[in-house]
């Protein structure tokens, strides 16, 4: 798809209206117009974040995720103080997962609901900057992050 990414670096300063008409004019696939017009809205604020200093693994992680390769291999190049955000991401965290899961939230006790999605997202955010580093470790944190939240009593499951 490398086609795809030097077109989308020769559209980047075009207005996103512009691009979309001309991809449709083109009778470019809707996949691909979908790339174009994500790279395109995502681009600058993605670039102005990952140009920050002192940014944590899991903002790293967090501005990156969702961006499509071509989006990835064109902040790459056209910014370079993007550079190393992007190959770390690329290299090292993009793949990092938590070891517990949904079903485990429900054998420690508490409700499956929309909390589980938010629990186990801030899991792994601890994940990526090391401060969980095994299962033990990280139902401790869920523990203590629900305690927190003040689920240990009424949002636990009742059976």
């Amino acid at each position: 798809r490398r086609w795809l990414c030097l077109l989308m670096g020769l559209l980047m300063d075009f207005p996103p209206q512009e691009v979309s008409a001309w991809t449709l004019k083109m009778k470019f696939r809707k996949r691909d117009i979908r790339k174009m017009e994500e790279s395109i809205r995502n681009f600058a604020h993605t670039a102005e974040n990952l140009s920050s200093r002192n940014l944590k693994d899991s903002q790293i992680y967090l501005f990156c995720q969702g961006l499509s390769a071509e989006t990835l291999v064109l902040l790459h190049a056209l910014k370079p103080a993007t550079s190393k955000c992007i190959e770390k991401y690329v290299e090292n965290l993009k793949d990092v997962q938590v070891e517990i899961s949904g079903r485990d939230l429900k054998e420690m006790g508490y409700r499956p609901g929309p909390l589980f999605r938010k629990v186990l997202m801030v899991l792994l955010l601890a994940r990526i900057d090391g401060q969980v580093r095994n299962r033990e470790e990280e139902e401790k944190f869920v523990r203590r992050w629900m305690e927190v939240e003040g689920l240990p009593g009424h949002e636990r499951r009742r059976d």
